[in-house]
């Protein structure tokens, strides 16, 4: 969902400063979804349904995706590199919305000069 709000607000509104929303949000969910990667294969967190990964075999998501894909026992890299990726995006999409906020701001100085 992040992508779509990051493609429509570039190409179809040519906001950049919403796109840059958009790209914390999608930092900020795989910030957020690395820790429920990382315990794909151990089953030790809660999940939405109330229930342990390990209690109910069939209901970590992450597990189902990673062993579909036969990554499973890459479960800890995984979930670090989305984590690395995340705050990676997270520090770029901040400094690019200040980088907006500043072109901005500076134009709206040339703008109160003028009158």
């Amino acid at each position: 969902m992040p992508l779509i709000v990051i493609s429509a607000f570039i190409w179809q509104n040519q906001d950049n400063f919403g796109a840059f929303l958009g790209l914390w949000w999608l930092a900020q969910s795989m910030v957020n979804v690395a820790p429920y990667i990382n315990d794909a294969r151990a089953g030790q967190l809660m999940l939405l349904g109330g229930v342990i990964g390990r209690d109910m075999p069939g209901v970590h998501d992450w597990h189902n995706i990673l062993s579909d894909l036969s990554l499973l026992r890459y479960d800890h890299r995984i979930a670090a590199g989305f984590d690395f990726i995340g705050q990676l995006l997270m520090w770029m999409s901040f400094v690019w919305g200040g980088y907006i906020l500043y072109l901005e701001r500076r134009e709206i100085g040339r703008d109160v000069k003028k009158h």
